[in-house]
């Protein structure tokens, strides 16, 4: 006798329970009107939920239902780690509703939603459009597991609630999410975190956790026994984010700038002194604090620490081997006090951590300006804080004693007079000053080339200003640099702020040639406002051509000087001809030998 067909297109609820009229193993069951199960559904070939309906499994499993067409709501309180089928297409919304652990199977959600207790992750899951963390103290483990997306998180109230990962790939969870609980990564192995914004953000168990991209905290940062690195990101911790967790800061616990990565945290107009900690460290832990007070309604400083000085000290032997970068958002408005912290491993060859003799100098683009630190305190074990006030401005930092940047330049600035370079600089005060050699480079070139030197004032309190002409430069763009050096063999380099362009000429040129009478040699400059063809003849009084010292060649626009030798010719007057585009000049020179 055949089986009855499958019943298909029936209403299994009644707006309350499951209704007595229940579907056998094979049939379709379709939720028109939402209910909630007073026994575990059969085996189905098709579960359909309609929009705005809602099915409420209760404790109980859902089998592995061939075809699920959820436009509704799925609630489930099961802590059976079998209570969903894996590898699903859920739709609508599902909700993970009990006190007791429950576990998530792997699958893709349209929007899944996590109340009132703690979800362990069975495998790799993907939460389309919406994951929430509705309990206040919900905690969703992920394991070794991924979170696939993307997803947008809407919860709008502060929470407890924690994700929790361990997977140790290339991308745990999706990039450029809104987290609106706290994320923990929490691998014994290194991991990467994604770029985001996360209301909460956690590291523990050691290890190291790479930013993968631009990171955004807005309530809190736990380190919790692991080093942040930022590798070539910014994290940013935004107005009253702070750093929450008993664990002390050190070099197991920080955040590394290992590359060009900054740590910047937002702060409030504070008419009172108010103190901003970066807990950062290149290898060792070498933290900055801003003590400060200013008049902007809201700004943002940023830290990087480097364990090389650049540029670096005149004298390489009496600093600190660290470099604390500090910027400001916002300039202007602040006075600030800084509190800087290295170890004696960081000491170079003779220098003296004693009050009295140590400096906290600022970089200005130009020079080390030094400040007396104030205070030096001991923390033990090899361990110093300085502090040092007064900073209205700020830039690149570094610990040094007297003398270790030995000139302030106040100004560095150049004039050009077509391709004639002047260049001014002034030095505030001098200390065993020798001199400064002056070097140039075209800014697309790396190697400098020496122009010239000018000698120095040795110690001075007096403003000094000096002067160099860099004369006969070719079109293009220059940089320039001083080498000051004292009389040790002590060096610095101050650069000049500014690339100092070479223009081209605006009309055709050509000079007299320089020395004139001369012998055997002399030179002759010409300019060449458009790119073309150029020729230099030379002639005998008698018009004949006894030289071609530039044979038609195809010259750019800009200033040139060629360079003749007469070491063939007899004494007696010459004549040089330049022919270029639309243009030709003679002049006339002298052989005297």
């Amino acid at each position: 006798m055949d089986s009855p067909a499958p019943e298909v297109n029936k209403n299994w609820g009644d707006g309350l329970n499951w209704v007595p009229s229940k579907p056998v193993n094979g049939d379709k069951a379709l939720i028109a009107v939402s209910c909630n199960l007073n026994e575990t559904l059969p085996v189905l070939n098709t579960l359909e939920i309609e929009t705005g309906d809602t099915l409420n499994l209760g404790s109980f499993i859902m089998p592995d239902i061939t075809n699920i067409y959820n436009n509704g709501v799925i609630i489930t309180t099961s802590p059976a780690v079998n209570a969903m089928p894996s590898n699903k297409l859920w739709g609508g919304r599902v909700c993970f509703n009990s006190n007791l652990v429950q576990y998530i199977p792997p699958g893709i959600f349209n929007r899944l939603i996590l109340e009132g207790g703690n979800r362990v992750a069975l495998g790799d899951f993907t939460a389309a459009t919406q994951l929430a963390l509705h309990g206040y103290f919900d905690t969703l483990k992920m394991g070794t597991y991924q979170l696939f997306g993307p997803l947008a998180e809407t919860n709008d109230f502060w929470t407890e609630a924690v994700l929790e990962t361990h997977n140790t790939s290339a991308n745990p969870l999706p990039n450029n999410v809104k987290w609106d609980f706290k994320v923990l990564f929490a691998a014994s192995a290194n991991q990467e975190i994604p770029p985001g914004n996360y209301f909460k953000l956690g590291v523990k168990n050691g290890s190291i956790k790479n930013l993968a991209g631009n990171v955004r905290v807005s309530q809190g940062l736990e380190l919790a026994g692991s080093v942040i690195a930022l590798n070539d990101y910014n994290l940013t911790m935004e107005l009253f984010s702070d750093f929450q967790g008993i664990e002390p800061f050190s070099s197991f616990n920080m955040i590394r700038t290992n590359l060009n990565g900054k740590l910047r945290r937002s702060a409030f107009d504070y008419s009172s002194w108010y103190p901003l900690l970066f807990p950062v460290g290149y290898i060792s832990y070498n933290p900055v604090t801003l003590n400060f007070q200013m008049s902007l309604v809201t700004d943002t400083f940023a830290v990087r620490v480097q364990n090389v000085i650049s540029p670096p000290p005149a004298d390489s032997q009496r600093v600190v081997n660290v470099m604390w970068t500090i910027t400001e958002e916002n300039p202007g408005g602040t006075d600030a006090s800084i509190k800087v912290r290295y170890n004696s491993a960081q000491f170079s060859g003779s220098f003296n951590n004693t009050n009295g003799n140590v400096y906290l100098a600022r970089h200005n683009g130009i020079s080390w300006t030094p400040t007396i630190v104030e205070t030096i305190t001991d923390l033990g074990g090899g361990e110093y804080e300085a502090t040092a006030s007064g900073f209205t401005q700020f830039s690149p930092f570094a610990l040094g004693n007297d003398g270790a940047l030995p000139v302030q330049i106040s100004a560095f600035t150049a004039n050009v007079n077509k391709n004639d370079v002047k260049l001014f600089w002034t030095t505030a005060w001098e200390i065993n000053n020798s001199g400064f050699n002056i070097e140039r480079k075209k800014s697309v070139e790396n190697n400098w080339i020496k122009a010239g030197n000018i000698a120095g004032h040795g110690t001075t309190k007096e403003p000094v200003n000096y002067y160099f002409e860099d004369k006969k430069l070719v079109t293009g763009k220059h940089l320039y640099r001083l080498k000051q050096f004292d009389y040790n063999g002590n060096y610095e380099y101050f650069y000049i702020p500014d690339t100092v362009e070479v223009g081209k000429p605006k009309n055709f040129r050509i000079s007299q040639n320089y020395p004139n009478p001369f012998n055997p040699l002399t030179k002759i400059d010409y300019d060449i406002p458009i790119d073309g063809k150029v020729s230099l003849k030379i002639y005998d009084i008698l018009g004949r051509e006894v030289f071609n010292l530039i044979k038609n060649e195809y010259k750019q626009a800009g200033y040139y000087t060629a360079e003749f030798n007469g070491n063939n010719l007899a004494s007696g007057i010459y004549f040089y001809r330049l022919t270029a585009e639309r243009f030709t000049q003679v002049k006339k020179m002298v052989i005297v030998k």
